[in-house]
């Protein structure tokens, strides 16, 4: 039997091994270096990856997330993004009765980041399909920003935002189609 003294002991070292766990989840590691295990502890949010077209004939390719009923955020990429998206996670090209799928509801990992480039501070959010499958919005509309920040004040959003503690040069912060 444990006396009473070695049953403190053994509790403080779990507590301190889940202090440890978690100081290491709220430094920032670089996406390509995030472990299984770290990626298992991220919070998970639904995507909707979806391909369509405009009434004038172009491609539309979107992922949808939102970070808050309030906060709907839609990223438009590249039509070979969305179908590199789709080879990568395994998913069907065509439904059951052989037409082609252009909508796929997902889940993905999420952490927002926030950290500075050579200009000002920006806020982004990663979304993390697998490993090494992953979409970076960085918020830098106005509005976004705004609501993101009264949500948050008003305690109706709680982000534990990870802070990058290297430079990035401005043009990586710029949401683009570019791959």
């Amino acid at each position: 039997m444990q006396t009473e003294q070695q049953k403190d002991t053994l509790k403080k070292e779990v507590k301190d091994v889940q202090a440890k766990n978690k100081k290491e989840m709220q430094e920032f590691v670089k996406l390509q270096d995030i472990t299984k295990e770290m990626f298992n502890d991220l919070q998970i949010i639904n995507v909707k990856l979806s391909h369509t077209t405009t009434r004038s004939g172009y491609p539309r390719d979107t992922i949808y997330f939102e970070i808050h009923e309030m906060l709907p955020i839609t990223i438009q990429i590249k039509t070979t993004r969305y179908n590199v998206l789709r080879m990568k996670l395994g998913l069907p090209l065509k439904d059951k009765l052989g037409k082609p799928r252009t909508e796929y509801n997902l889940q993905a990992r999420v952490r927002f980041v926030k950290g500075e480039n050579e200009i000002r501070e920006y806020k982004s959010v990663e979304l993390i399909f697998a490993q090494f499958v992953y979409e970076i919005y960085f918020i830098n509309d106005y509005n976004e920003l705004q609501l993101l920040e009264m949500l948050e004040k008003n305690g109706e959003l709680k982000i534990d935002w990870l802070t990058r503690p290297d430079k990035i040069s401005e043009s990586e912060t710029i949401n683009s189609t570019w791959e």
